[in-house]
């Protein structure tokens, strides 16, 4: 994985959902804020770095069922405890990507899409899938701060290719309440379903949980080349496929996913590239450069 700055910017819907006025998320600053993707080995790096970084982030992956997981990397699961301890403790707000659905067995297909289509829709999967994500919010729990837990980039994105961009989530077949895992019982077998299976482990275990999903361009990729689309034309349609993802009965003005976008998401910005380690504070190796991430 390559190691950057990465930008996020987090708001309730503001601008996905025009209607939903704009709260931020509690518990976040009220503005745009930095952080870095950090090892658990480089927090020293950023800690003499004398940049007053506000975010920390990790890949945990691995996949649910490979015996590789984050949730062994560490004796019980406790990689997760001492990463987002060790962020805050030095001032850093932990933002944990959570990337397992293409990294989980059997993984059946030709490309990633495939992958994570065929993964979404096999029980066995997902009833490891739900077990995994519930030990990370019982994690996150006992830490007891703020913490972001960003899902699955890509899969959102490549789901929605499936049906070519149409706006409607519940179109995609998933296995949920199919999976036997309890807690997720009687939600529908669709993206819809696994969308709000997701919200309802954050309820019931890590209310200091913000649950965040990419703004992806996979999705706009869908719909043809994306500079034929205006941006905020874009952003809406991303956000009206997340919508139907809330509880049942939530108000409409009211959205429990924040929107996450990072320097990697593939649209043009400009990013910070650590070119050494080992810079020390007074003599910090950055270069700035445009690009795609």
């Amino acid at each position: 994985m390559r190691k950057f700055l990465f930008a996020i910017l987090l708001t309730l819907a503001v601008s996905v959902f025009p209607a939903c006025g704009d709260n931020i998320p509690q518990g976040l600053p009220e503005r745009f804020f930095l952080g870095l993707a950090s090892h658990p080995d480089e927090l020293d790096w950023m800690v003499r770095s004398g940049t007053p970084w506000d975010a920390r982030y990790y890949y945990f992956t691995g996949g649910v069922n490979t015996g590789g997981s984050w949730s062994v990397w560490y004796p019980d699961g406790n990689f997760a405890s001492t990463y987002m301890e060790s962020s805050a403790r030095n001032g850093y707000l932990p933002v944990i990507t959570y990337y397992q659905m293409v990294k989980s067995k059997p993984a059946i297909g030709q490309n990633e899409a495939e992958q994570d289509y065929n993964n979404l829709n096999n029980p066995e999967t997902m009833s490891a899938y739900f077990a995994d994500f519930k030990l990370l919010m019982q994690k996150a729990k006992a830490f007891g701060k703020p913490v972001i837990v960003h899902v699955e980039p890509d899969l959102w994105g490549y789901m929605q290719q499936r049906i070519n961009g149409a706006d409607n989530p519940s179109a995609v077949s998933a296995a949920v309440s199919s999976s036997g895992f309890k807690d997720v019982k009687g939600l529908p077998n669709n993206l819809v379903g696994f969308g709000r299976a997701l919200i309802k482990l954050r309820d019931l275990y890590a209310r200091n949980v913000i649950l965040a999903t990419p703004t992806s361009p996979r999705a706009w990729m869908s719909r043809g080349s994306p500079g034929g689309r205006p941006a905020f034309s874009k952003q809406q349609a991303t956000g009206t496929w997340y919508l139907p993802t809330r509880p049942t009965g939530m108000p409409p003005t009211m959205s429990t996913w924040a929107r996450i976008r990072g320097a990697t998401g593939g649209t043009r910005a400009t990013r910070l590239t650590r070119t050494s380690p080992a810079s020390p504070s007074t003599s910090p190796s950055f270069h700035r450069r445009r690009g795609r991430g």
